[in-house]
């Protein structure tokens, strides 16, 4: 969100779509790798498990477009497929993305907790 956000407060155009599949239903990847507007995509950010992820990965090299995989920490998702990527997040930064959905989806009066147990797991995590 914050790319995005960044990118656009300097007049960067982006059209983008999310899409929530279960990873595990076979079927709605297939739906979604099938669909008419799959080969219109710039760039596909995802899904976060390696299971999936092969399987959309390879439909994207079919069309040249890059896709990168958010979580996966195995290199084998790379192989053989010059547009697939992964990331390589610090604890910090999932650490904070996991207090920003955490800030976002709870009651307000339990984030101040949940924040306290974030930066001590952060602190610890940095010795």
């Amino acid at each position: 969100k914050r790319a995005i956000d960044s990118l656009t407060a300097n007049n960067f155009e982006i059209n983008l779509e999310l899409f929530d599949i279960d990873e595990k239903d076979s079927s709605e990847i297939q739906n979604f790798i099938n669909s008419s507007n799959f080969k219109n995509y710039d760039m596909i950010f995802g899904p976060l498990h390696s299971n999936s992820f092969k399987t959309i990965s390879l439909k994207a090299k079919e069309f040249y477009i890059p896709i990168v995989s958010p979580l996966a920490q195995q290199n084998k998702i790379l192989y053989n497929n010059i547009y697939a990527s992964k990331t390589n997040p610090t604890h910090y930064a999932l650490l904070e993305s996991l207090a920003d959905y955490i800030i976002d989806s709870i009651k307000v009066n339990h984030v101040e907790l949940i924040f306290c147990l974030l930066k001590a797991i952060l602190r610890r995590l940095l010795q």
